[in-house]
């Protein structure tokens, strides 16, 4: 991001970013759980139904889970850059919380507006 698209804007409190982390990390977390359930019924679908499909649809199904375990990997990434922007760590000092200054909008998925 350019300097000039932050001028005149207000900074974001720890809070307001880490809370905003914190609704991505929940919807990134929904999003994998839904395409583990659509990366299963794939390739059930796959196994019981290989000898009544034909080839197009065999490698149409093939890559709609292809795209799926890549969408979940790019998810996982996510997850964890999402997981360490809002850690809890402890120091010399006792337990400071501290949330790294990444804005949510940085760690959209490319698959993301």
């Amino acid at each position: 991001m350019r300097f000039e698209q932050f001028q005149g804007k207000k900074p974001r409190s720890r809070e307001e970013i880490k809370a905003d982390n914190l609704e991505l990390l929940s919807d990134a977390k929904q999003e994998l759980s839904e395409l583990k359930d659509k990366e299963i019924m794939l390739m059930n679908w796959l196994t019981n139904s290989t000898m009544e499909l034909n080839e197009p649809a065999i490698q149409t199904a093939q890559d709609e889970l292809t795209n799926t375990r890549s969408r979940m990997s790019l998810l996982d990434e996510r997850i964890r850059n999402l997981e360490a922007a809002t850690t809890v760590e402890v120091g010399v000092k006792g337990v400071e919380e501290t949330t790294a200054l990444v804005d949510a909008p940085s760690l959209k998925s490319p698959y993301e507006s």
